[in-house]
């Protein structure tokens, strides 16, 4: 993660989807000091939500100097379409909600920062997931969606084509270039 408290040890994030308040599953991550293994952030999703699914280093989006939080809620467990929410390295504060298209479709299942991809000076992010195209045959494709973190507009949006062996897994490259970028 880098490091987020500043005592000069890097930090990092865990992810849970299935912590439990109160009785009922709302997911969690917690940013942990590499120096102290104290809680420096503690972020929880909504219900049965899945947050937590996924968690990453998204780079410096709010260029503060500081790099921030991203974290996958899949919402699998309730059917609804997956979110991904970014947030604030240095306060916690969150930076981007973003919302898949479909139910089921598992935006947030893998996410991840990239670096500057369009060179405005923010740290750009993505995330990985499924998008079924036909729900009777149980026909998908995997889909890869840029964003940038300055504004959370799509910089790209990537297709495996239609072939369910080929995997949605993807590792972000974090030597784009400005040039490198599509949109």
């Amino acid at each position: 993660m880098g490091d987020l408290d500043q005592d000069g040890c890097d930090d990092f994030v865990v992810g849970n989807m299935n912590e439990r308040f109160n009785g009922v599953q709302h997911g969690q991550a917690l940013v942990i000091s590499g120096k102290t293994g104290t809680v420096i952030h503690e972020f929880r999703g909504g219900m049965d939500d899945d947050f937590g699914f996924a968690v990453a280093n998204a780079g410096d989006v709010d260029a503060d100097g500081t790099d921030d939080v991203i974290v996958g809620a899949t919402n699998y467990t309730s059917g609804a379409p997956g979110e991904i929410h970014v947030f604030s390295g240095l306060t916690g504060a969150l930076l981007h909600c973003l919302s898949g298209d479909d139910n089921l479709d598992g935006f947030g299942f893998c996410v991840d920062g990239i670096g500057d991809a369009d060179g405005d000076g923010h740290g750009d992010f993505l995330t990985t997931y499924d998008e079924y195209v036909d729900y009777d045959a149980l026909e998908w494709i995997g889909k890869c969606t840029v964003f940038s973190g300055r504004n959370a507009k799509v910089l790209a949006d990537l297709e495996t084509g239609r072939d369910p062996a080929v995997p949605t897994h993807a590792r972000a490259r974090r030597d784009l270039e400005p040039s490198d970028h599509t949109g």
